[in-house]
């Protein structure tokens, strides 16, 4: 992976205007907190005020910050002529209910603070990833090559059709129709035909015209149109004869036709670096994460400490002397999940493949945790046994040894 230079400005300010509440921050002339602000970044701003609610102004500003915070499902509504000044009357009236809440203390309310806490550390998290760990991060040139050409074969142009249609009702009005286009140039007599004959008001106001179709596909406007488009797509150029779909009637002129073909890897360079991006975000997370737990100490109390309070060792020793296999399973798997360093955690996959095999005859889940003892644990005074394993769990008649001893004794 690579790294390149973006711009950050846009992520910044609207994780910004995220954190509602709940930090403190130094302003650039004053030690107001975020908490004390409606609009705006908490920084001075100096630009005009166009509008005051009481004791509150609205700088140009914050009009525009506030208008990047919008849904973009809710921008729509706030278009066209004048949208400013809509914009800015539905601000005053934010500020009008803020108010009122404040004056009923609703930040005392216990739900109303879980959720500015809740929200305050989730945009914090976010934008210590955008900001931090994922910024400027891209996949690079080899990284997206090598995914074009493992997956090229997702990135091809479906083939498709240009169709225009006359939809009529029943065969015989299809049949005239189709008649009175029988000319010289039937596309010159087409759209006063459609005109005639047509009972689709919505294909009819467009000339007929039904775009660019797939095999299969959606038609707009056509009902039982994926019918019209598997039967027509591969008809050849120009007009042809009535073909009754569904409910309905249609005459359909093919005007152009794309072949499919093999996208490029510059056409599919977006949609390949969103499909690398999660996995890419992922993995130099799980790094950083590591970074930062080595760098501060963790300890988990009570039912939830290690082992639950118990040692590897002891867990272990537990592990061989319980009756129950399933019990066994349980306790191996906590060694290794909770002191994956440990001696134990490799002695526990080797007897999670014993308990596999002597009370399932399970070769596929002891042959996981063997590989897995193999690829974790390289060094481990069980590895060789392991592999002694791994190369005879397939022999007819093999036996798997009862004790760490037992096999360290047949593999000598």
């Amino acid at each position: 992976m690579i790294r390149n230079i973006l711009p950050r400005a846009l992520a910044v300010l609207v994780l910004a205007a995220a954190v509602l509440g709940l930090s403190s921050c130094q302003q650039e002339t004053s030690n107001e907190t975020i908490s004390g602000h409606v609009y705006g970044n908490g920084f001075k701003d100096l630009t005009p005020v166009i509008c005051r609610v009481g004791d509150h102004e609205i700088t140009q500003q914050n009009l525009d910050i506030r208008y990047a915070e919008l849904p973009q499902g809710l921008k729509g509504q706030f278009t066209g002529k004048n949208w400013e000044r809509r914009f800015l009357h539905y601000m005053a009236d934010e500020i009008l209910m803020y108010d009122a809440a404040k004056a009923l203390n609703l930040e005392a309310d216990a739900a109303v603070r879980q959720q500015l806490i809740s929200m305050h550390r989730e945009t914090l998290i976010e934008a210590y990833k955008q900001l931090e760990v994922y910024v400027d991060l891209q996949p690079s040139e080899e990284e997206i090559q090598n995914y074009y050409d493992q997956y090229k074969k997702q990135f091809v142009a479906e083939g498709a059709v240009h169709i225009r249609h006359i939809q009529c009702l029943d065969e015989q009005s299809a049949s005239q129709a189709y008649e009175a286009l029988q000319v010289t140039d039937p596309g010159a007599k087409f759209l006063s035909v459609l005109a005639k004959y047509s009972r689709n008001i919505q294909t009819a106001a467009e000339g007929g015209d039904l775009g660019w179709i797939n095999e299969g596909g959606y038609v707009r406007f056509v009902k039982e149109g994926n019918l019209l488009s598997k039967e027509v797509f591969g008809w050849d150029l120009g007009l042809h004869e009535p073909i009754h779909v569904g409910e309905n009637w249609h005459i359909v002129e093919v005007l152009e036709r794309r072949n499919p073909r093999q996208l490029s890897v510059s056409e599919v360079r977006g949609r390949i670096i969103s499909d690398i991006m999660p996995s890419l975000q992922k993995a130099v997370l799980e790094e950083r994460l590591a970074e930062v737990r080595k760098a501060t100490a963790v300890e988990y109390l009570g039912e939830f400490s290690p082992g639950n309070g118990r040692s590897a060792e002891e867990l272990f020793q537990h592990g061989l002397l319980a009756n129950d296999p399933d019990k066994q399973l349980d306790l191996f798997d906590l060694i290794i999940e909770d002191f994956p360093d440990s001696e134990f955690a490799a002695k526990s996959l080797f007897m999670k493949a014993n308990v596999y095999l002597d009370n399932w005859g399970d070769t596929r889940r002891a042959r996981s945790s063997l590989r897995e003892l193999v690829a974790n644990h390289p060094n481990s005074e069980l590895r060789e046994q392991a592999d002694y394993m791994l190369a005879n769990l397939s022999t007819i008649n093999f036996k798997a040894p009862k004790s760490i001893e037992e096999l360290q004794k047949l593999a000598k």
